[in-house]
């Protein structure tokens, strides 16, 4: 590219190259490591280097001027000023064979932002300018596809969230995408309402959330969906398989949704409480349904199976279980959303919900508390009454705090009832606590730590960012005390390795989680000593899963 001649200061020349953004794919020909140049020009070379698990890694450049550019397997890039290319994070596909490009600022000619996913492959990478024959894009002015993120799903394939697709005469309808990664379906594609599932009305950002399944399936979560009234939200299952949510828009025929005014269906205020089942089922939280207009915040759980999806319709204690009234000292059914659930082997399931109200008609209204089980094959519908739990029977009993769920075995609470005219009654009810372990969905470490068999080749004592994902925010209480932790291991050297190119400032090493990225990292501060050893890192979570990483320290 030539400069015009009225270009005579740097900024302006730093202007001008930034008209577009450089994705290099780069052949790794040995793990030792190695220091690249960028093109002529370049001022950001390596602002994301990412490492895909055959060994090569992807280079972005958001300065790139089309100069020297190295022996590169491929070369992708924007076409016209600010299409940033390469300024959204990369995201690596389940099995490592693929990653995908996310260009939310791309611009389709004169319509500004309407945005762009390209699919790359791990071995060739992806070469010329983002356009529509090789990405999914959008068709009008600040689309921006993608925007809400990448969700890589267990069996390979991706769905992308566009919460602010505009219909034509409709603004941020919002859209979710499923893209098949062996036909590439998504390339040479619009995001529209024949191939995505897609909202009625503006603001409805369909795809807000979306929980997976571990066989593929998911559920999207539009918490801001209007249907009756303004953000009554929606969850809505999708069969990966067969597509099923392409071609529709969110209604109470395909979908579950709410009827209130700011019911927000499928939004949780809860932090702690358990999504995913043991046996690959699906708990979805709704902590703001209102019973009635007059019981607000009365909260609801529904269960959702991996095989037959989620209840249709509106979401009311015949296909959902439900709070009955509002308050419950102040903490609304919030609190019932803010109990806890404990998973049993086999996906069975206890709902603990200690700040559980009973009938206004008596006296001294307290926290009376529920337990709930509930069968981890189809759920729990109703209200939580004594018909359906066991419950305090005094006020401030708060049953639900008083099981024992720490250590496995059998069990024994005291139960109390007291009659209206003051007469008691004391009995025991045994339980039997199978499994006391809360089953996260962990997918694998992001960037920049490589899964095994890659080997993560790191300079002793460097403080490396540790990040993975749960599928939704699970809140900070997910280790096992003493955890992570490393082990010295023995060094092979015929094991594939990359460089770990992201290192932070020491600092803490609490964890910390990235709403925007559905990520949790930890600082992991490695010791001077290490050089020339190798470790393992072990993430060992509270539900007694580990998961490892190695590592050789130079």
């Amino acid at each position: 590219m030539k400069t015009k001649t009225f270009c005579k200061n740097l900024n302006c020349i730093i202007m001008i190259l930034s008209f577009l953004l450089l994705i290099l794919f780069v052949s790794a020909a040995h793990a030792q490591p190695t220091n690249i140049a960028g093109p002529a020009g370049s001022a950001a070379f390596g602002t994301q280097v990412v490492n895909v698990p055959n060994g090569n890694f992807v280079v972005t450049d958001p300065f790139y001027d089309d100069g020297t550019t190295l022996a590169l397997i491929s070369k992708l890039t924007g076409g016209v000023l600010d299409d940033n290319v390469g300024k959204e994070p990369i995201v690596v596909l389940t099995g490592g064979n693929y990653f995908v490009v996310r260009s939310d600022n791309w611009n389709s000619g004169a319509t500004a932002n309407v945005g762009a996913i390209t699919l790359c492959s791990a071995t060739t990478g992806c070469n010329g300018k983002v356009s529509l024959s090789n990405s999914l894009i959008g068709s009008t002015a600040n689309d921006k596809v993608g925007d809400n993120g990448i969700t890589a799903l267990p069996n390979g394939n991706y769905v992308v969230r566009s919460v602010n697709l505009n219909s034509a005469t409709l603004t941020d309808v919002g859209a979710v995408t499923l893209c098949n990664v062996a036909t590439n379906s998504c390339a040479g594609q619009t995001a529209n309402p024949a191939n995505s599932l897609v909202g009625s009305t503006a603001n409805d950002k369909v795809g807000s959330l979306i929980s997976i399944f571990p066989n593929g399936n998911y559920v999207v979560r539009s918490q801001l969906w209007n249907g009756a009234a303004a953000d009554v939200g929606a969850i809505t299952f999708c069969n990966a398989a067969t597509d099923s949510c392409a071609g529709q828009t969110v209604s109470a025929a395909n979908s579950l949704v709410g009827s209130i005014i700011s019911d927000k269906v499928g939004e949780s205020t809860v932090t702690t409480l358990l999504t995913n089942l043991p046996n690959g089922n699906l708990v979805i939280h709704s902590s703001d349904w209102d019973n009635t207009a007059a019981n607000i915040n009365a909260g609801a759980l529904t269960f959702c199976s991996a095989t037959a999806g989620c209840p249709t319709g509106v979401l009311s204690s015949a296909n959902s279980f439900t709070g009955t009234r509002a308050g419950d000292l102040n903490d609304g059914m919030i609190a019932f959303a803010r109990l806890a659930v404990v998973a049993l082997t086999k996906g069975n399931y206890l709902i603990q919900s200690p700040n559980w109200n009973t009938s206004t008609t008596l006296p001294n209204i307290g926290s009376r508390g529920a337990v709930t089980w509930c069968n981890g094959a189809t759920g729990c519908v109703g209200e939580v009454s004594a018909a359906t739990s066991l419950i305090g029977s005094s006020p401030n009993d708060r049953v639900g705090t008083a099981t024992d769920t720490a250590t496995v075995g059998s069990k024994t609470v005291v139960c109390t009832a007291t009659d209206r005219a003051g007469n008691t009654a004391n009995a025991d009810a045994v339980y039997q606590v199978i499994s006391n372990q809360v089953m996260y969905n962990f997918v694998g470490f992001f960037q920049p730590v490589d899964n095994l068999p890659m080997v993560n080749i790191a300079t002793a004592g460097s403080s490396i960012p540790v990040k993975f994902s749960l599928n939704g925010y699970q809140g900070l209480n997910i280790m096992a005390a003493g955890y992570p932790a490393s082990s010295p291991i023995a060094c092979n050297a015929n094991e594939p390795g990359a460089v770990i190119e992201e290192t932070v400032n020491a600092g803490n090493s609490n964890l910390t989680y990235d709403t925007g990225s559905d990520r949790y990292a930890y600082v992991w501060k490695t010791n001077k000593a290490w050089k020339g050893t190798c470790r393992f890192l072990v993430v060992r979570l509270s539900d007694g899963s580990d998961h490892f990483a190695k590592f050789s320290f130079k």
